[in-house]
């Protein structure tokens, strides 16, 4: 084993630096991301207009949740603005850490900032969002059938962490198949 010095001018210098460059450009992306959305939050002429697309949002995930539980698993159950409930329980409430908007975003603002044709970008990208937001959509109705069928703890746990593991690591799926499928080819 030689000694650090020596290990540091092994390193390939071109990988090391691409390695900074998307650390960077990914720490970018979400240093524009809560920038957006703080202004969005605390500028008062904006802040009606989040609110409302936040609103709607939850309201359609909701009711989405609700086709996919009632309509095509047979559950009895209701929708109501950003909530979904089986019956039997107390329902899960669509916060709005829960819209999947940041995953969204993160994942536009990543195939964005990284280098492939614009042409593929521009079905890439919306196709990855809707798929984020199924992602999303599997997570809101397996918690609703948790909720159903376990204990709160667990639904907590799932909730906290198994979920947003799930849906992160679908995401750097979704770029990985970008970098090595999509963005080198002309």
């Amino acid at each position: 084993m030689g000694n650090l010095s020596e290990k540091l001018k092994s390193v390939d210098k071109q990988a090391a630096l691409a390695s900074v460059l998307f650390l960077a450009k990914t720490g970018g992306v979400y240093l524009l991301w809560k920038g957006f959305t703080y202004l969005m939050e605390n500028v008062p002429k904006l802040t009606p207009y989040w609110d409302a697309f936040r609103d709607f949002t939850g309201m359609i995930l909701a009711k989405a949740t609700y086709f996919v539980v009632v309509t095509l698993m047979g559950y009895e159950g209701q929708a109501y603005d950003r909530v979904f409930m089986i019956e039997g329980t107390r329902g899960i409430y669509i916060g709005n850490s829960c819209l999947g908007v940041s995953a969204m975003a993160i994942f536009a603002g990543l195939i964005i900032a990284y280098p492939g044709p614009w042409k593929r970008k521009l079905w890439y990208i919306p196709l990855g969002m809707l798929l984020v937001q199924g992602s999303n959509l599997f997570r809101l109705v397996g918690l609703a059938l948790l909720q159903k069928h376990s204990t709160e703890a667990f639904v907590q746990f799932n909730h906290g962490y198994t979920y947003v593991i799930i849906t992160y690591s679908f995401i750097f799926l979704l770029v990985v198949f970008w970098f090595n499928k999509l963005a080198d080819k002309k």
